[in-house]
């Protein structure tokens, strides 16, 4: 079959919704399927059409900032039309972002099948809303642009032919049954086949993998670790960039060191992939300390390795098992003591293992999609 990705992330960028679409467009290339990607070309030195294992990638000039779009909005609409003439099907990766917005009032004019896969869309409740001036503006923003977006693009959304989400509680697949949108799926998001090997020996560490940002909110993680009672374990924090973010981290490290004494912790960027694999399956105990998820691969990754979690409590995370929600700071320190007990660590571990080997294999997820893709294209 031939299958074209719509996303605005993809390699050689480095991100959770990039890692998820090449491996399962790669999966289906392996497959046998003929596999397209037309992604963006911003801050990014690649050129326009290259081969990247196997998949076509198609580079245009596009971006999403500030949930607004940018870039040649008709380049894409006209690209878009001309390759559902070839293709048996387009996924477009993720609302709010210009790849799938931009063909919503062009929808009628794609003859092929057309699907969108959420990794999760904007939610409109209070819930977790973080209590401070900047995020309840930005918040009430959010409520405002997304409601209108969503109200004015309803019935052109229906007009597709599948949906695809990551899990059955996330907040757009009950957003889709609730407005009465058909045609949904379930695919969870699925991780490396070696963080399933053991063949690294466990350490008393607590590791976090993510961008160094405000979202990921690493600071919590320093802030947690120090006031908890893992004096015999290490924190390994990896991520990149080496930005102003990463700066704060360190400068943070050396003033709890101040008021708490000193604590074993490892702020890492610039780590290769094998590298950083072996460093969780290292571990013992994943924290995540995010503002906001979906379904976090590197957590994902974590569970894999058997490596038991403390999170706060976003997206679908509280709907998994082999871990702890933490939904304050108290919270999260009190499972990162739990966990430390040797008992709880066995029991959780191996909860979060046997999740993620029945539930999150790249083979069996990529085999579930491109079955999806043959059931809506029979339809």
């Amino acid at each position: 079959m031939k299958v074209l990705f719509c996303v605005f992330t993809y390699y050689p960028n480095k991100n959770g919704v990039q890692t998820v679409t090449q491996y399962q467009a790669e999966g289906l290339e392996k497959l046998d399927n003929d596999v397209t990607v037309i992604t963006s070309n911003h801050n990014i030195n690649e050129k326009s059409i290259q081969i990247h294992n196997k998949v076509k990638i198609i580079r245009i000039d596009a971006y999403t900032y500030n949930m607004h779009d940018y870039g040649n909005k008709k380049e894409y609409q006209e690209l878009i039309i001309e390759q559902s003439k070839i293709n048996d099907i387009i996924i477009f990766v993720c609302c709010e972002t210009w790849s799938t917005d931009w063909v919503l009032p062009i929808y009628d004019k794609i003859q092929c099948k057309k699907v969108i896969l959420f990794h999760g869309m904007y939610e409109f409740n209070l819930s977790n809303m973080r209590i401070a001036p900047y995020s309840i503006i930005k918040k009430l923003i959010g409520i405002i642009r997304w409601g209108i977006f969503y109200k004015k693009n309803l019935n052109n959304i229906k007009a597709f032919d599948g949906f695809i989400h990551l899990h059955e509680m996330d907040y757009s697949y009950r957003y889709c049954i609730q407005k009465k949108i058909n045609n949904n799926y379930i695919l969870y998001n699925a991780v490396e086949d070696s963080f399933f090997i053991n063949d690294v020996s466990k350490e008393n560490i607590v590791i976090n993998v993510g961008t160094y940002c405000k979202n990921k909110n690493q600071l919590q993680c320093l802030n947690v670790f120090y006031k908890s009672k893992l004096d015999n374990y290490k924190l390994v924090l990896i991520g990149q960039p080496k930005n102003d973010y990463y700066n704060k981290l360190k400068q943070y490290k050396l003033k709890l060191d101040k008021k708490y004494g000193f604590r074993n912790v490892e702020i890492m960027t610039d780590l290769s992939r094998e590298e950083t694999v072996k460093w969780i399956k290292k571990a013992k105990i994943y924290l995540l300390t995010s503002f906001s998820e979906k379904f976090p691969v590197s957590l994902l990754e974590g569970m894999a390795a058997k490596c038991p979690f403390v999170s706060t409590d976003v997206g679908v995370v509280k709907y998994l098992p082999g871990g702890v929600i933490g939904k304050n700071n108290k919270k999260i320190i009190d499972g990162l003591n739990f966990l430390a007990n040797e008992k709880n660590y066995e029991k959780y571990s191996q909860e979060a293992y046997d999740f993620a080997n029945k539930n999150c294999r790249i083979d069996t997820q990529v085999k579930k999609l491109e079955n999806i893709i043959k059931e809506i294209c029979k339809k």
